[in-house]
C-alpha cells in the first residue's frame, strides 16, 4: 500500500508483510513423524529477530527420534524449544536428555514432570533446550535417550530459530511449572518467576498441553506471540493447544514469569521461560 503525501514531500509507506509458510507431513504418508513449520519474517527489534518456528510430532517407541527440519537452521543462529515426551508401560526406561542439531549438541535446561509438583497422575514430561551459534546450514534435529532405553511419544515439540544474538550470549535463568488445575483469565498460566542478572535479557516462553480445551490459549500480558501457536492442537481434535511468546529486550532486573491467558482450565499444562543474557 502506498500513501502519497501532498505536503511538498512524497512519502512511501509500505505496509508490513507477514509471510507464513505451513508444512504438514501427512500421517498417512509417514506415520512416524509430523512436522509443521511457520517461517515468519517479523519486524527487527534491535539486533534480534525471530526467524521462524517449527513443530514436531512422533508417536513411535524408540531410543532415537530423528527429524528433518523443513528449512535449514542458518549459521550463527540459535534454536530453542520445548519437547513433550513420556515413557509409558511397554515403552519405558528412556528419557529425553539429548538434543542435537547435526553434530552440535544442545544444552538441556530442565525437564518438568508432574511429580515435581505433587501431581503424579500422568507420566508425560516436557524438556527445554537451547543451542547457540549453529554451524553451517543444519536440517537434522535428533532427540534421544543417552541410556539406550526407549521413550514415546514426542507428543508435541516446538522450536524457534533466532538470529541476532551476540556470540557472547548465554543462558541467564530459566524456570518451569506444571498444573492440571489451572484457573482461567488473563495470565492464568505461569512458568514460575526468574530474576535476570542484568537488564536487557531476551526472554522466551513456551506453553504445551494435553487433554485441553481447543481455542483456550493466548499469550500473556506484555508478551509478543511467537511463531508456534495453535489453538487446534497438533493432533487435530485431541486437545493439545500450544503456543510460544517472547520479549526481545527486558529492560529490568525485576522478577518475571512467562504467562498465558486461558479461557478453559481443563487439561494439563506445562509452562516454561528461558532468559538469555546478551553479554
Amino acid at each position: 500500500m502506498f500513501n502519497l503525501l501532498k505536503s511538498g514531500l512524497v512519502g512511501v509507506v509500505i505496509a508490513p508483510m507477514l509471510i507464513v509458510l505451513a508444512l504438514a507431513v501427512s500421517c498417512a504418508e509417514n506415520p512416524k513423524t509430523t512436522l509443521q513449520a511457520k517461517v515468519i519474517p517479523e519486524p527487527m527489534h534491535g539486533r534480534i529477530r525471530i526467524v521462524r518456528g517449527e513443530t514436531i510430532h512422533d508417536n513411535t517407541c524408540e531410543t532415537v527420534h530423528p527429524f528433518t527440519l523443513s528449512t535449514p537452521v542458518q549459521p550463527g543462529h540459535a534454536i530453542m524449544g520445548s519437547l513433550q515426551w513420556e515413557a509409558p508401560p511397554g515403552c519405558s526406561g528412556g528419557s529425553l536428555d539429548t538434543v542435537t542439531l547435526g553434530s552440535q549438541r544442545a544444552i538441556i535446561l530442565q525437564t518438568i514432570n508432574p511429580s515435581n509438583f505433587g501431581q503424579d497422575f500422568c507420566c508425560a514430561s516436557v524438556t527445554y533446550f537451547i543451542l547457540f551459534n549453529a554451524s553451517g546450514t543444519q536440517s537434522n534435529l535428533t532427540v534421544s535417550s543417552s541410556n539406550g532405553y526407549p521413550f514415546s511419544p514426542i507428543g508435541i515439540g516446538v522450536m524457534a530459530e533466532v538470529s541476532g544474538l551476540p556470540s557472547t550470549a548465554m543462558v541467564d535463568a530459566y524456570n518451569g511449572n506444571f498444573t492440571n488445575s489451572a484457573r482461567t483469565g488473563n495470565d492464568a498460566l505461569r512458568s514460575g518467576s526468574i530474576t535476570p542478572s542484568a537488564a536487557g535479557d531476551f526472554l522466551y516462553g513456551f506453553q504445551l498441553s494435553t487433554y485441553a480445551a481447543i481455542g483456550a490459549l493466548n499469550s500473556g500480558r506484555g508478551w509478543t506471540t511467537g511463531p508456534n501457536n495453535s489453538n487446534n492442537g497438533l493432533c487435530g481434535g485431541c486437545g493439545s493447544p500450544y503456543e510460544d511468546e517472547y520479549i526481545t529486550t527486558y529492560n529490568s532486573i525485576d522478577p518475571i514469569a512467562a504467562t498465558f491467558d486461558l479461557s478453559s482450565g481443563g487439561g494439563e499444562w506445562w509452562t516454561g521461560i528461558i532468559a538469555i543474557r546478551m553479554q
